[in-house]
């Protein structure tokens, strides 16, 4: 009669949130900056809410990372990857203007990897989805 409830995330509400997260995260580091800002991660260096704001999503998206395994052990440590790499963005403060960096590099390195990882994964959920038409 009653289905029975699954008690962990679905994999496609992981992306989901993750897609939210990475969709509204500059206009809400934005909204919430006393100052204008040149990037996201300078609302780091602003305090408040921006700062709150910008440390919080990528904590989020680090936790969802880590929890998602995907469909082949290649996804698993993509994700894994990605999740260390959204706690390095959010724990070593960028040098965005007059601030010095704690660790040089790992700020940059992070982000970057971290979105190449996202974009990369975007890619095969695309791909699989398109076979899924066939």
């Amino acid at each position: 009669m009653y289905e029975k409830r699954r008690l962990e995330i679905d994999h496609r509400m992981i992306k989901l949130l993750i897609g939210i997260i990475a969709i509204t995260l500059a206009n809400a580091t934005s909204i919430f900056s006393h100052h204008t800002i040149l990037s996201i991660s300078e609302s780091y260096h602003y305090g408040g809410w921006a700062r709150d704001v910008f440390v919080g999503s990528l904590f989020a998206i680090a936790t969802f990372m880590a929890a998602y395994n995907g469909f082949s052990q290649t996804e698993m440590l993509l994700s894994k990857a990605a999740a260390v790499a959204a706690l390095g963005v959010a724990m070593f403060p960028c040098e965005c203007g007059f601030h010095d960096e704690v660790i040089p590099k790992v700020h940059a390195i992070s982000a970057a990897t971290m979105f190449l990882i996202l974009a990369l994964l975007c890619y095969v959920f695309y791909q699989r989805a398109m076979k899924k038409k066939k």
